[in-house]
């Protein structure tokens, strides 16, 4: 008698929890609550190259015109540095920098190529001085590209800074004196670099 008890108990247990089901001729039953939404996820990193697979050593050659060395690799900056001639030491940076969206790419791409924005206001703010780069932009190179050349004695630089999206990429060269076909060379790179962002 308990075990039929017990079987009966289970049947009605297994029946209650099966009785709010919809079939087919049963008016009034309620649909189950629908699920709330889960909440977008934020936009997730894009799976960037590494600096060092965007640019070579035989492309920095390319652009320097002596023999370079891979002095530094990682995820976000790249390093070469000259070979050929220790007494006249020319480098290039490579790095590429990633913001969740476009107004802080755009604030960082002008941040870093010195022109007027917000992390300019600030940078001049906290050092007390005016960031000087003269340069041109660069059509048809991502989104946003500015080239920029100077000489200080006998140190030089170029810097080529592109945004495409929501990635910065900048691609520095210092060190190689005076050499007036060095702009062209990076703007060359920066042109063949930024298809593979």
């Amino acid at each position: 008698m308990k075990r039929f008890v017990g079987i009966a108990l289970s049947a009605l247990v297994l029946m209650g929890a099966t009785g709010c089901k919809d079939s087919p001729g049963v008016s009034g039953a309620t649909p189950p609550p629908a699920q709330p939404a889960l909440p977008s996820q934020p936009q997730k990193k894009a799976n960037l190259p590494t600096p060092c697979s965007l640019v070579s050593a035989t492309d920095a050659k390319t652009v320097i015109a002596q023999t370079m060395t891979e002095m530094s690799n990682d995820d976000k900056l790249c390093m070469y540095a000259s070979a050929d001639q220790p007494g006249n030491f020319t480098s290039m940076l490579v790095n590429l920098s990633w913001a969740d969206d476009n107004d802080m790419a755009s604030q960082i791409y002008r941040g870093i190529a010195g022109l007027p924005g917000k992390l300019n206001k600030m940078t001049n703010d906290q050092v007390g001085s005016k960031t000087k780069k003269s340069g041109r932009a660069l059509d048809g190179v991502g989104d946003e590209a500015w080239l920029s050349s100077g000489n200080m004695d006998v140190m030089g630089s170029a810097s080529v800074v592109v945004r495409k999206g929501l990635v910065v990429l900048n691609i520095t060269v210092s060190g190689m004196g005076t050499d007036p076909a060095i702009a062209e060379r990076l703007e060359a790179l920066a042109r063949k670099v930024v298809t593979q962002l």
